[in-house]
């Protein structure tokens, strides 16, 4: 049985996070930048079927990270995946974000746990290391009954 989709908040609430035109890695803004993370990443408790928006901070500081989703959006596209680290459960919304490329080429996109440096892609989740997977999650975006664009999430299967 698939997971139920989880609402998120509006679209527009999430601010495109691009990287420097001459950089790959990025270093700013994004969730690991302590002035805007909480503004360009959030991090949602996750119950069987609702979300509960936190502050990095308490989330950071929370025992269940492992039911917690952190969504942002990159490039302009949005992104869920849990909000800590499969390897050591280390929080993700310290993390940077970094376009995968090969010779130039924009391939996918990827996620740098803090703690220990390995990179996990946004889109698979495969590591760069290890057998260790990073859970991502299904995005859709849908309008509302006013027009505008939702964003809500759910497991993949």
């Amino acid at each position: 049985m698939a997971s139920p989709w989880i609402f998120v908040g509006p679209a527009s609430s999430f601010p495109d996070i691009a990287p420097d035109s001459s950089k790959t890695k990025l270093s700013s803004p994004s969730c690991s930048d302590p002035e805007k993370r909480e503004s360009y990443c959030r991090v949602y408790d996750i119950t069987e079927d609702t979300a509960q928006e936190q502050s990095i901070e308490d989330a950071e500081l929370s025992v269940g990270l492992k039911q917690q989703a952190l969504v942002f959006r990159y490039r302009g596209k949005v992104h869920a995946v849990p909000a800590s680290c499969p390897h050591r459960s280390y929080p993700l919304s310290r993390g940077s974000l970094y376009d995968i490329e090969d010779f130039g080429i924009r391939l996918s996109a990827g996620i740098v746990c803090p703690r220990h440096g390995w990179s996990f892609d946004l889109f698979t989740g495969e590591s760069d290391r290890g057998a260790y997977k990073l859970a991502v999650w299904e995005v859709e975006l849908r309008k509302s009954e006013q027009g505008d664009e939702q964003v809500w999430i759910r497991k993949k299967s």
